[in-house]
């Protein structure tokens, strides 16, 4: 028995060591969104947006007829709403019998439910396949909630929700201010910050 508490110690002594130098070290770059400060949300957050990404990366996207800019709006709204009409909200405890799981936009597609940070996958996706920008799209996690993002400038971004927050399509300088919520990591395919 003391010798599997050993082991336990060792094993949980590992991750903090892990999380602490993740925290400590990780830098994301510039990018689009401007200058960014270390992230610091947490060093899991940061394991488990890498581990989806790499997950998501091996996954073919049809390509884009043509590259929309990301000030046109009216086809992103259009494809918010087929999103939010296809995706049914189900939690991951009743869609995997896990309480938090980060399925790929395949896994989702496939089971046609998946909960806030899967809807935001599958917004993210059929975004990239119409013709926006990866580095405009990005996915945003606040607290106990995600959503997709495309930003138009380098301070602001257009919110694509599953009705948490909004069930229409709103600048976040808008609506995150209205509904006392603030971002506290974004991510995308090429990048990682914090807020």
């Amino acid at each position: 028995m003391t010798r599997i508490k050993y082991y336990f110690s060792i094993i949980k002594y590992f991750f903090i060591l892990v999380k602490y130098y993740i925290v400590k070290f990780f830098k994301p770059s510039n990018n689009s969104q401007g200058n960014y400060k270390k992230l610091t949300y947490n060093g899991f957050m940061y394991i488990k947006i890498s581990n989806w990404i790499k997950r998501e990366s091996k996954i073919k996207y049809s390509a884009p007829f043509k590259t929309i800019p990301s000030d046109d709006i009216t086809r992103a709204r259009s494809i918010h709403n087929d999103v939010l009409k296809e995706i049914k909200y189900v939690s991951d405890k009743k869609n995997y019998d896990k309480r938090e799981f980060w399925a790929t936009t395949d896994e989702t597609n496939e089971k046609g439910s998946g909960d806030c940070e899967d809807i935001a996958f599958i917004m993210m996706r059929r975004l990239i396949e119409a013709g926006y920008s990866r580095k405009d799209l990005c996915i945003i996690c606040i607290e106990d909630h995600a959503f997709a993002g495309l930003y138009f400038n380098e301070k602001d971004f257009w919110v694509f929700d599953n009705g948490h927050i909004t069930q229409i399509v709103k600048k976040a300088s808008y609506i995150l201010p209205l509904k006392n919520k603030k971002p506290l990591v974004g991510f995308n395919f090429e990048d990682i910050w914090s807020y």
